[in-house]
């Protein structure tokens, strides 16, 4: 609610859906179109899966349904499997999982990125840096991105030419300190 600008006193369900219905109206009618993105849905309790279904339904005088993108980890699945969330998981229409990369996925993903943003340049890591980030992240790319841009960071601060499996190490364990 805090998203769309509605702020209210009353915590009735039927009283806040009528308000995000109203407000959807409103968004609709300035040739707009909602979309819910949620990220981390699998933190959620079985719950709120069933007032999602809610609010997937928009007004019940309009036929069209609230497109909504969820983010989260493979646990999202196994919530959505839950009998709390079936309503919701009817709806549906197309799902994505992505799996973690192997070794060679990740090293790949990391010499495209690293040699673009070097500009075609070569050897910001060596091998063996490479596979230790692999090994690291557990071919997570966002995992992979932090490891990264901390490896790169530290590379700049100490005017390093290449990073090694040490700089990884040492980044790491910074970032696990944070």
């Amino acid at each position: 609610m805090g998203a769309l600008g509605i702020y209210t006193r009353t915590n009735q369900q039927i009283t806040i859906l009528k308000q995000i219905y109203e407000m959807f109206s409103q968004i609709r009618s300035d040739g707009r179109e909602p979309v819910l993105f949620i990220d981390e849905c699998d933190f959620f309790q079985q719950n709120v899966f069933s007032q999602l279904h809610l609010l997937s339904q928009q007004n019940p005088n309009d036929s069209r349904i609230l497109p909504i993108v969820m983010c989260g980890h493979d646990t999202l699945f196994e919530k959505l499997r839950n009998p709390y969330a079936r309503p919701l998981l009817n709806r549906v229409m197309n799902g994505y999982n992505l799996k973690s990369m192997s070794q060679q996925e990740c090293i790949g993903y990391m010499i495209y990125h690293l040699t673009t943003i070097s500009g075609g340049q070569e050897g910001l890591f060596s091998d063996q840096a490479l596979i230790a980030v692999s090994q690291a992240t557990g071919g997570i790319p966002r995992n992979i991105n932090t490891i990264c841009l901390l490896a790169l960071k530290h590379g700049m601060d100490h005017k390093l030419k290449i990073t090694t499996p040490e700089v990884i190490r040492l980044v790491i364990k910074e970032w696990w300190q944070c």
